[in-house]
């Protein structure tokens, strides 16, 4: 239970990394009246092209906090091992579907365009917070879970198995 409850926080850390390197690398761009591309470089940001990839980014991450929040709970009350492989695996499906989905339904001429863009170039923030946030956040989701949900729910199989397996058997 715990490696897959490790694993699936990893996946919405790197989907939570995602957004935060898109939002700083948006606000890097200049703003301007409107979007200016130059040989494949974002130069200038219309205004509201700009807010529309931060409000974007922002229901992203929040549809990430709560597919971990709902995910973990999910995992923590599967109690059969293939169970829980088949529902983490899933839940990381479901961290995937957005890439699919363009992947799939995206001409290939938006493909090809995207390809030759250039990445946006941001200032990081010093110390590597950007590895360390994530790798702590993980380490605390891991701590908090096994207190708030799998021990609880260990103690009440526990209980059943006491309760139908106690006593006479015969």
């Amino acid at each position: 239970c715990g490696v897959c409850i490790l694993l699936f926080a990893a996946e919405v850390m790197r989907e939570l990394r995602s957004v935060m390197s898109s939002t700083w690398a948006v606000c890097a761009v200049p703003s301007g009246p409107r979007t200016v591309l130059e040989d494949g470089r974002l130069v200038a940001l219309h205004r509201g092209r700009s807010a529309c990839i931060i409000v974007n980014n922002m229901i992203r991450a929040g549809i990430a906090m709560m597919l971990l929040t709902t995910g973990v709970r999910w995992l923590t009350g599967t109690s059969s091992i293939t169970d829980l492989i088949l529902n983490a695996a899933a839940l990381c499906f479901v961290m995937d579907m957005d890439e699919c989905l363009f992947a799939t339904t995206v001409p290939s001429s938006v493909h090809i365009f995207v390809k030759g863009l250039q990445p946006l170039t941001y200032r990081r923030g010093g110390r590597n917070l950007e590895a360390i946030v994530p790798l702590v956040s993980i380490c605390a989701i891991c701590v908090l879970v096994f207190p708030l949900y799998v021990n609880p729910n260990s103690d009440d199989m526990l209980r059943v198995k006491q309760l139908l397996c106690a006593g006479n058997q015969n």
